[in-house]
């Protein structure tokens, strides 16, 4: 088995589970002895570290064991499910591909009501993170597609009526932005 740092095993036993469950509404990894073929756990010591993982997630309330037409499962739980979301948005970025001189831009206005300034910094962390440039407070600008990344954004933070994406030809500060995303001059 690959040695793993700390929490990567549990991160990777939970990834399993979508892995396995395709497109289902409960999230069920196999039971033990299927992981530990999937984990290449072959001795001993590698079958301790994975059995410690799962218990450690058992512990944490983010996978529940279940006996389901008699075998044992682990079936992930809300809690687990939601770590699951956090693990696919810590991952998401927007992946520099030849510039092909266009800008998206992305611009969100959420209500106060909704939240508002907590979950405006979050999703602003959350497109930093991935790659954009902010250009005001809510208003965010890449030269690289990112339209699917950025419906995933919205739906993780369920503000997608907030969101309005364009692409343009030009931007008046691009010679900034150029510098920015290493670019160079513009074609």
């Amino acid at each position: 088995m690959k040695t793993y740092d700390k929490g990567e095993l549990a991160k990777k036993i939970l990834l399993a589970a979508v892995g396995t469950a395709a497109i289902a509404t409960v999230l069920v990894l196999p039971g033990m002895g299927i992981l530990l073929k999937m984990f290449n756990a072959d001795d001993s010591k590698e079958q301790w570290r994975l059995r410690r993982a799962l218990k450690r997630l058992e512990e944490r309330r983010f996978i529940a064991r279940k006996v389901v037409r008699g075998k044992e499962v682990f079936v992930v739980t809300k809690y687990g499910k939601d770590r699951i979301d956090k693990y696919f948005m810590a991952d998401l970025e927007i992946r520099p591909k030849k510039w092909d001189g266009r800008w998206r831009v992305l611009m969100f206005d959420i209500p106060e009501r909704q939240g508002g300034g907590r979950i405006r910094r979050d999703v602003s962390r959350q497109l930093r993170e991935m790659g954009m440039k902010a250009v005001q407070n809510s208003v965010f600008i890449t030269p690289f597609p990112c339209k699917e990344q950025l419906d995933i954004v919205a739906a993780f933070f369920k503000i997608k009526k907030h969101f309005l994406y364009l692409e343009a030809d030009t931007y008046e500060g691009a010679d900034d932005l150029l510098k920015f995303f290493d670019l160079g001059k513009r074609r």
